[in-house]
């Protein structure tokens, strides 16, 4: 057919109270699993067949960190970057973190970085 399916949740359980949605999930062939509750990885360890000791990467793990599934293979994965790199900051998603970049931006303590807005001059700053 062709068809690719895309989808980002943060609540599993959700997606498996409807069979079409639990059918999309049980047939995909890549997933990315990153820290669930308790009873959301309950649901996966039984659904996907998932082993209880694979399913401790997704227990409390550290940001970035969790298990990635290609059709019948699951690994664990660490997805973490250093905070200083260009990598870290163009995809930084924590919220405390951002709001103190963006406060010590308006104060003019930090600088933009310079790889998201180019080599900045001193008309710029």
């Amino acid at each position: 057919m062709g068809g690719l399916c895309t989808a980002i949740t943060q609540n599993v359980a959700d997606l498996l109270t409807t069979t079409a949605v639990e059918s999309m999930l049980c047939n995909s062939e890549f997933l990315m699993l990153l820290n669930l509750k308790e009873n959301e990885r309950h649901l996966l360890e039984t659904e996907l067949g998932i082993s209880p000791n694979l399913m401790q990467y997704i227990s409390n793990p550290d940001c970035g960190c969790g298990l990635l599934k290609f059709g019948n293979r699951v690994i664990p994965c660490d997805g973490r970057l250093p905070k200083d790199s260009a990598m870290y900051q163009l995809f930084n998603t924590n919220f405390h973190e951002l709001a103190k970049i963006r406060k010590n931006q308006v104060k003019g303590e930090v600088k933009k970085p310079e790889f998201l807005y180019g080599q900045l001059d001193s008309s710029d700053s």
